[in-house]
């Protein structure tokens, strides 16, 4: 259901409570089998971009491809963007192929194989024929790479293999000569590496020799991929990235190799150059910055070159991106690689949106073959076009406003810690973030800001809470590594000081989930943490300092504390949820009647919990539970789905295990039957789609999907308003947040004068 933002806006700005807007706009919608319809809320960019493609036959058009997030396509050079996953069961897309005189013909692959859309990515249709069987266990058929013939776009080549993670190297490339309807190998035992992933493949625009690039080394076949041969004359190793073939010279050839030097020894990544077709190759890397990594420092402490894009009429000009922490940014030679220019200036020449401070750690590069001085490229969170051949930059992840302000453009490729309300103001909702932090809306998500100053190692924010008097004052759990901790901001989020630390008596443990005792002082609150590792700790005096209250929790248990709830009559009262890493019976439900000074085991032994996620109580009776649980095995199963105790915790039973994981619970506040349940697969199998939003009206017995609107069903959290029980926040991991309005509980709600009969 899309929500008119400027109506929403004048409603909110004139002080119309959030029920009355509601029924206002929803009064006339039917109540059908599939209650939600929901509506990406942002924020724009923030995630990796693994790829991205120029249209062949329209300049306009651009496709784009993400770890997380899945396929996206642009139909204005990047200034807005459309996610379309439908069909797809793996959001991680490594290579997209562009029939070179259909552009509704697109071939994608991603680790769970190859997908084809004959419908410009609206839909995909998972392309396995000649592939081996799928795989429960694992990645059978990773595709890395994807090529086109140019002479005969019924032929496609499909190269195995994972570069990023430097798995699944099987020495294999499968060939497709229907349009990649079925598919077959066209490599024999031998022809390759065994281990070789393959990492790009290229196919001259003449269609005489295809180059294979790989871990170990790069081969070229002159008869369509019957044979391969090596092709590494020149190179001083064979850990090779990618390469390119000029369109308009197919003897001229540019390749990358990674820099695989430490300490004292001689740099020996940057790029090479062949003129003769790929068979010899030459260095030109002599004015490219070339750092060298010490022993047991990452690969990004050297100097990194991995993307290469050749001009489509001018072979001696050629753009590289730099992907290291030590030099990054996009590289430019107008003299066939003889010079290199840094044409990616920081703070000369490029427009940034709201990701300022993240290095421009260069993953993907690609030009317009319409309009040559077009060039795209893509980071570990953003996405910058080019107009006028690198002499300027434009974001193309987010609308940007005055004041620190942005919006979505479309490309979602965040993954979601939590998302909340806060409970105060409808309007304003926080976003916590993987990778990036904690972003804030005041007006119902017209516009965000990144709320970060003051917080150390800002990447991951877990949790916030708000101050139950004051909507300025918010804690925090954020920061990562040594960074870790529990920050405090009184001015609404502008600004952060930690306060739950080493210092203050807090671990370096991951903050999951911290409560505040509504009953306590204001200016001495007593709030509640989870500190992965530790245990359980408490705070009297509003977070400044803090001590451990894991008396009667069990070590093993203790260290693995996920979640912590607290009795809204009696705060005194509070359960806590325990996972473990091992068959020692110490997970379960434990609880507290004295503020936390002492715990007893609640769960029986027998309790098959593990891998434990989340922990919701009924908003109407305390003693109903709901556990959320990941498949596990721990010396014996440890069955996963959804739990239910109606005896505060002692007894479960199991009433979801359609699916094995279940990640996060909600109970309606209106409606004690009514539950919401996210799931969320384990990536690492050739189908890894979970059945995202699960509904249930009868408690549990029986479920039903509500994903109309939701382009990643992979769930990471699930909120309800305070302000109105319909309105729901859902976080996943990959396209950032989504609202919905459940026209259930709308119509439960609505006075009897109200009520329309729907047929």
């Amino acid at each position: 259901m899309s929500i008119n933002r400027n109506f929403r806006k004048a409603l909110f700005e004139n002080s119309i409570c959030l029920v009355a807007f509601l029924l206002l706009v929803m009064i006339d919608v039917p109540v059908l089998a599939g209650d939600i319809s929901w509506n990406s809320v942002g924020p724009g960019g923030g995630g990796y971009i693994t790829v991205i493609e120029c249209d062949p036959r329209n300049s306009d058009i651009v496709y784009a491809g993400s770890d997380v997030g899945g396929f996206y396509i642009s139909y204005d050079r990047g200034k807005t963007w459309k996610v379309r996953n439908e069909g797809l069961n793996d959001y991680y897309v490594q290579c997209i192929a562009v029939h070179p005189n259909n552009s509704d013909i697109i071939i994608l692959g991603n680790r769970g194989g190859i997908f084809k859309s004959v419908d410009a990515g609206r839909t995909w249709k998972w392309k396995r024929s000649g592939f081996p069987l799928p795989s429960g266990s694992r990645y059978s058929a990773p595709i890395n790479s994807l090529a086109y013939d140019p002479k005969n776009p019924s032929v496609i080549y499909a190269g195995i293999g994972y570069l990023r993670g430097e798995k699944y190297g099987e020495g294999k490339i499968y060939k497709s000569i229907d349009g990649g309807e079925h598919w077959g190998l066209c490599t024999t035992p031998g022809s390759l590496h065994p281990e070789a992933i393959v990492g790009d493949l290229k196919v001259s625009m003449d269609g005489t020799y295809i180059l294979a690039v790989s871990n170990k080394g790069i081969y070229r076949s002159t008869d369509k991929g019957t044979s391969w041969i090596e092709a590494n004359k020149g190179l001083p190793h064979l850990h090779c990235l990618k390469a390119d073939i000029s369109r308009s010279n197919p003897l001229v050839c540019y390749l990358t190799l990674k820099t695989t030097a430490q300490d004292k020894e001689p740099w020996n990544g940057g790029v090479y150059k062949s003129t003769d077709g790929g068979v010899t190759w030459s260095p030109f890397s002599s004015t490219l910055p070339q750092r060298v990594k010490e022993s047991g420092q990452s690969n990004k402490f050297s100097s990194m070159y991995e993307a290469v894009a050749i001009h489509p009429q001018n072979p001696s000009i050629v753009y590289l991106g730099a992907d290291s922490w030590v030099t990054n940014g996009v590289y430019k030679t107008i003299n066939g690689g003889a010079t290199w220019n840094s044409i990616f200036r920081k703070t000369q020449n490029v427009e940034y949106g709201w990701l300022t401070s993240l290095a421009p750690t260069i993953k993907t590069l690609a030009i317009s073959n319409i309009l040559p001085d077009m060039v795209f490229c893509g980071t570990s969170t953003h996405i910058f076009v080019s107009l006028n051949g690198g002499i300027s930059w434009q974001q193309r992840y987010c609308q940007k406003f005055t004041g620190g302000f942005f919006r979505s453009n479309g490309l979602e490729t965040t993954c979601v810690l939590e998302g909340l309300f806060d409970s105060h103001d409808p309007k304003r909702l926080y976003f916590c973030y993987r990778d990036i932090g904690l972003l804030v809306t005041e007006n119902f998500n017209d516009s965000y800001y990144h709320s970060s100053a003051g917080i150390n190692c800002r990447e991951d924010v877990t949790n916030v809470i708000v101050e139950p008097t004051n909507t300025n004052k918010i804690w925090a759990c954020a920061g990562t590594g040594e960074c870790r901790g529990v920050y405090l901001s009184t001015d609404g989020g502008k600004t952060w000081r930690i306060v739950g630390s080493p210092a203050s008596g807090l671990p370096l443990g991951k903050i999951g989930t911290i409560l505040i005792d509504p009953t306590s002082s204001v200016g001495g609150r007593i709030l509640y943490a989870t500190c992965s590792g530790y245990g359980i700790y408490k705070s009297v005096d509003d977070g400044l300092s803090w001590s451990g209250i894991n008396n009667g929790l069990p070590e093993v248990g203790r260290k693995n504390a996920v979640d912590i709830v607290i009795n809204p009559d009696n705060p005194k009262n509070l359960r806590c949820l325990l996972g473990t890493t091992t068959a020692d019976g110490s997970s379960g439900i434990y609880m507290t009647q004295d503020s936390g000074q002492n715990w007893q085991r609640i769960s029986e032994p027998d309790t098959p919990f593990a891998m434990v996620r989340d922990l919701a109580v009924d908003p109407k009776n305390w003693n109903i539970l709901y556990v959320c649980q990941f498949n596990k095995w721990i010396e014996k199963p440890f069955p996963g789905g959804l739990y239910r105790s109606t005896d505060g915790g002692k007894h479960w039973t199991h009433i979801y295990s359609h699916f094995k994981n279940a990640e996060c619970v909600a109970v309606s506040p209106a409606d004690s039957n009514i539950l919401y349940l996210g799931t969320c697969e384990h990536p690492y199998h050739d189908n890894c789609r979970a059945p995202g939003i699960l509904k249930s009206t009868d408690g549990g017995m029986t479920w039903y999907e509500e994903n109309s609107g939701l382009t990643n069903t992979q769930i990471a959290s699930i909120s309800i308003s305070p302000h109105h029980p319909s309105v729901l926040l859902v976080g996943t991991m990959g396209n950032g947040m989504f609202i919905g309005v459940d026209m259930m509980i709308v119509n439960k709600l609505r006075p009897p004068t109200e009520l329309r009969t729907v047929k």
